[in-house]
């Protein structure tokens, strides 16, 4: 009887051995969670749109006037930084002559008649930097021809508030000028041009 109680208790033993080996075995398996690598990427797009406008507004203009009449319109470049910016061309406008050397010109709705005018690259452009130059000692007629404003350069990390805003604004100037002792009908002239960024 002695005999049979130890083969029960070493069975019972060796089942018991057994399912410890298996219950932690199991809980090895279960150890080894699972894990994958998952890539994310994204590509960041060159784009420009030009925005806020204002017109050049020359106010008025005197035909007996020895001086010439000066004036500004502006608008902003808002582009991704690394954009690089080809050119800025601005077009000759509706009216402008066909003949020789294309010259802008303003046009009056009564009289049919025509006043030249002049559109100026701005000054110190500095683009990287996110700085559109100003309008004194402009001389750079700014045409379709005459359009590298930004010498080629792509805005940097000099412009104000990168990395808070969705695209980085660099203001530009349009500096206008009307030639003096032009002999024409008073009333009202006016003319409109395309600004378009290549980039």
């Amino acid at each position: 009887m002695m005999f049979d109680l130890i083969k029960k208790y070493s069975r019972f033993t060796i089942l018991s051995s057994l399912s410890l080996v298996g219950f932690f075995f199991w809980v090895g398996l279960r150890a080894e969670t699972p894990s994958g690598v998952l890539s994310v990427s994204v590509t960041v797009n060159s784009h420009c749109s030009i925005k806020n406008i204002q017109n050049l507004n020359f106010t008025s203009y005197d035909p007996n006037s020895t001086t010439d009449t000066i004036g500004a319109g502006q608008f902003d470049l808002s582009c991704t930084r690394g954009t690089v910016v080809s050119s800025v061309e601005i077009t000759s406008g509706s009216n402008a002559t066909s003949e020789g050397n294309i010259e802008r010109q303003m046009k009056s709705i009564s009289t049919n008649e025509f006043l030249p005018y002049h559109l100026y690259q701005p000054k110190n452009v500095d683009f990287p930097a996110g700085n559109g130059g100003s309008c004194s000692g402009a001389n750079t007629d700014w045409g379709a021809k005459n359009s590298n404003v930004t010498n080629g350069a792509p805005l940097g990390s000099g412009v104000n508030g990168l990395g808070n805003a969705p695209a980085n604004d660099v203001n530009f100037k349009v500096c206008g000028d009307i030639p003096s002792g032009k002999n024409i009908t008073a009333g009202n002239y006016s003319d409109t041009v395309t600004i378009t960024v290549n980039f």
